[in-house]
């Protein structure tokens, strides 16, 4: 496999490139498995999979959980970084240098705070969901940090992060699938790797994500509980 080396804190590929079918499945699964889907995704699980959650929330608050979940972590987020390229204050939406990451990080940080500290007070929201929220906001802050030394994997932090969350509630919930955490590590493996044959990061720093995520999601867990 071809080294990486950096230029303008995006690394590019100095030898031979991956077949044109190859970067074009993994375009396709870092779009689909993009940060900010992942949440909703978590949440799709909780309100309509898990079993005690579809008994006890009702169908009327369901599609208005999901509603929040994805306007304050997916929505608003691209809205941001969309008005952000507009003004012209990034040159792009991609966010390929630690630069031009920091104010969007700054942006999500918030609006994944917003949506912890507004479900904490709604009895609708299951306490598993809370609890992976705020991992979500730990990830964020510690994504602007770690953004001051490298430029860390965000698609490797949302993986890890669903990763972690699953296999806590595979331990902490009884009514937790072992297919949900066999899943989603199958999924966070796919999502990797096409980060690392796109080349838009070192191995280290899709590494870095994927652990940084799961901790995230540990600490959340003592934080919040479930």
């Amino acid at each position: 496999m071809a080294n990486t080396i950096a230029v303008n804190d995006t690394y590019v590929n100095d030898g031979i490139k991956q077949p044109a079918l190859i970067r074009f499945a993994a375009k396709v699964v870092s779009y689909i498995f993009h940060p900010v889907f992942i949440p909703a995704m978590v949440t799709a699980v909780l309100l309509w999979l898990h079993p005690i959650n579809k008994l006890l929330i009702s169908d009327f608050n369901k599609p208005r959980i999901m509603a929040m979940v994805v306007l304050y972590t997916g929505f608003f987020p691209l809205v941001a970084v969309f008005l952000l390229w507009r003004l012209k204050f990034i040159p792009n939406i991609y966010l390929r240098t630690q630069k031009e990451r920091i104010i969007p990080f700054v942006i999500a940080m918030f609006f994944f705070f917003w949506i912890y500290y507004v479900s904490r007070n709604l009895e609708a929201f299951p306490a598993s969901l809370k609890q992976f929220l705020m991992g979500v906001f730990i990830s964020s802050a510690s994504a602007l940090f770690a953004n001051i030394f490298t430029k860390i994997s965000m698609h490797g932090m949302a993986v890890g992060g669903m990763v972690g969350f699953s296999f806590i509630q595979q331990f902490a919930d009884v009514h937790w699938q072992s297919s949900w955490s066999l899943t989603a590590l199958f999924i966070a493996g796919v999502v990797c790797t096409a980060r690392l044959l796109l080349k838009e990061h070192r191995p280290v720093d899709v590494y870095a994500g994927f652990f940084t995520g799961v901790l995230c999601q540990v600490a959340a867990s003592f934080m919040v509980g479930v």
